[in-house]
C-alpha cells in the first residue's frame, strides 16, 4: 500500500498554473517567484522565494531560498539549504537536505544526506544519513546507512553493506532492518524494539516491488523533465501562446 502511494505521489506533476519557466547554461534566480516555478540550467542556483511550487532540473541544483509549496528536484548534485513548506522529491548522484521539510521527503541518490525531519520519508542511495531524525515512518534501502536524532516513528532499512546507530540515537517505533549482520546498538541509544531479519540474497516481494517503483519513478521523471524543456522552448518562441 505505502509503495503504491510513493508511486502515485512521484508520477503526479505540480501544478501549472501562475507558472515562471526558466533555463540557460548557468542561471541565478535572484528574483521572487509569484506562484510555480520552473527551472532548468547547466548550475541552477535558486536564490529568491518560491512561492508556490519548485521544480527544478539541472548538473548542480542549489535552493538557497524559502519554497512555499512541494519541491522536484534533478541533478548531478542536490542541495536544499532553506526549508520547503510542502514535499521534497529530489533525484541526482549526491542528495543533501540540510533544513526543515513540512511534508514528506522521497529521495534516490548515490549519497543522500537527511537533515530535514520529514513527514515521512522513503530514501534509496549507496549512502544515506539521517542526522536529526525524522517526525514520521521512515523507510531506507542503501548500502551504507547511518541513523542519527530522534525518530517519532518507526523505521525500517534494508542495507547490503552496514548500519549504524550513533550514540544519543532515540528510535520510538521499532527499528527493523535487513543487513549482513547485526548492528552494534549504544548504550545511549534509545530504541522502542529491533527486528533483525537477517540477509537473503534475494529480495523479498515487498523489496522487489520498492525497486521497481523506483525505477518506473525514475522513468516517469525524465518524461515530466523533458515536458519542462518543451514547456521553456514554446514560452521563449511563442510568448503571446504562453
Amino acid at each position: 500500500m505505502r509503495a503504491s502511494l510513493i508511486a502515485l505521489t512521484l508520477l503526479l506533476p505540480l501544478g501549472l498554473s501562475a507558472a515562471t519557466v526558466d533555463g540557460s547554461r548557468s542561471f541565478v534566480v535572484s528574483e521572487p517567484s509569484a506562484g510555480n516555478a520552473y527551472f532548468y540550467g547547466g548550475d541552477l542556483s535558486v536564490g529568491a522565494p518560491v512561492s508556490g511550487d519548485l521544480m527544478a532540473a539541472g548538473g548542480n541544483v542549489t535552493v538557497s531560498a524559502p519554497v512555499s509549496g512541494d519541491a522536484l528536484l534533478a541533478g548531478g548534485s542536490v542541495d536544499v539549504r532553506k526549508p520547503v513548506s510542502g514535499d521534497v522529491r529530489a533525484f541526482g548522484g549526491r542528495i543533501t537536505l540540510d533544513d526543515t521539510v513540512g511534508g514528506d521527503v522521497v529521495a534516490l541518490g548515490g549519497s543522500v544526506s537527511v537533515a530535514s525531519t520529514p513527514a515521512f520519508a522513503w530514501v534509496g542511495g549507496v549512502s544515506v544519513s539521517f542526522t536529526n531524525g525524522a517526525h514520521g515512518p521512515v523507510t531506507i534501502y542503501g548500502s551504507a546507512v547511518t541513523l542519527a536524532g530522534t525518530f517519532d516513528s518507526d523505521v525500517d532499512v534494508v542495507t547490503s553493506d552496514r548500519l549504524t546507530i550513533a550514540d544519543g540515537t532515540v528510535i520510538k517505533g521499532h527499528l527493523r532492518y535487513d543487513a549482513p549482520q547485526q548492528v552494534d546498538i549504544p548504550t545511549t541509544a534509545t530504541i522502542g524494539s529491533v527486528i533483525y531479519t537477517g540477509k537473503s540474497f534475494l529480495p523479498t516481494t515487498q523489496e522487489a516491488q520498492s525497486f521497481a517503483v523506483a525505477g518506473a519513478s525514475i522513468f516517469f521523471l525524465v518524461r515530466i523533465l523533458a515536458a519542462i524543456i518543451a514547456a521553456g522552448l514554446l514560452a521563449g518562441l511563442f510568448p503571446a501562446l504562453a
